[in-house]
């Protein structure tokens, strides 16, 4: 535990720079598929609230991985585990060791399993691959490994491709998550809006090739499926906005869908 917490203090700087870069590359490659430089539209609280928004979503999501992988792990490591009496300080460390390889092991098994068989997987396969960085780098960074200067060297690499990983693959799940905006499968980002601004009103219910792609502090986005052009709205200057609740239309969707079944 001391390790953990001396290994976060001693890289705070680093982490905070993370936590903003995820949130600002996701920014700006989700927009740039809208052709909005958003830059001129963000503060540093959007892209705060961003990145938290998403670290939230990858922990959860990662935290379920997690806990299939450990319940495997768990049950694979008691077949191995050194079951005699009176375990000295070196059966301790190489049961603990042996329990950290079974994981590292599982974590890359299930990230192949869904890229030969799941489609549409880059986000699970995406979350997976800093999971498995993560354990080869917990299976690496031992106190002994550390004093070795040519293995923390490599321990430093690995580090540095969990960081790579983070940000190119918040730059591939932005245009992911813009292209299903676009196709209106988010139904999140792409729920119906109505307000008025300079006394004409706007509705993406009643002009369904306006979608509402999203908003900043001061800022809301509007984008015409038939002119591919965005437009900028200032939201102190809408009147009466309103959002339709998105889970309506999903409700509606799964009662039309179990009808059919029963008929």
């Amino acid at each position: 535990m001391n390790n953990v917490v001396s290994f976060y203090k001693s890289n705070l700087p680093i982490i905070i720079l993370i936590i903003y870069s995820i949130g600002y590359i996701f920014l700006i490659s989700y927009y740039f598929d809208f052709g909005i430089e958003i830059v001129y539209f963000i503060s540093v609280t959007d892209i705060l609230f961003t990145s938290i928004d998403l670290i939230i979503s990858f922990i959860i999501t990662s935290a379920i991985f997690e806990v299939f992988i450990l319940i495997i792990t768990s049950i694979l490591h008691s077949f191995f585990k050194n079951k005699k009496d009176g375990e000295n300080i070196e059966e301790v460390k190489k049961n603990g060791k042996n329990f950290k390889f079974i994981s590292f092991l599982i974590t890359c098994i299930t990230l192949l399993f869904l890229i030969l068989f799941v489609d549409n997987i880059f986000t699970y396969a995406f979350l997976l691959s800093i999971l498995m960085l993560s354990k080869f780098y917990n299976l690496l960074a031992t106190t002994e490994n550390k004093n070795n200067k040519e293995i923390n060297k490599f321990i430093k690499g690995v580090l540095l491709s969990i960081i790579i990983v983070i940000i190119l693959g918040t730059y591939i799940f932005a245009h992911i998550v813009s292209e299903g905006v676009k196709e209106k499968k988010d139904y999140l980002t792409a729920s119906p809006i109505e307000f008025k601004y300079n006394e004409k009103f706007y509705s993406t219910e009643i002009d369904t090739l306006k979608l509402f792609i999203g908003q900043t502090s001061d800022f809301l986005f509007l984008y015409d499926l038939n002119t591919k052009k965005t437009s900028v709205f200032d939201k102190n200057k809408i009147v009466g906005l309103k959002f339709k609740d998105p889970t309506i239309e999903i409700k509606e969707r799964v009662n039309s869908f179990f009808k059919k079944k029963t008929q």
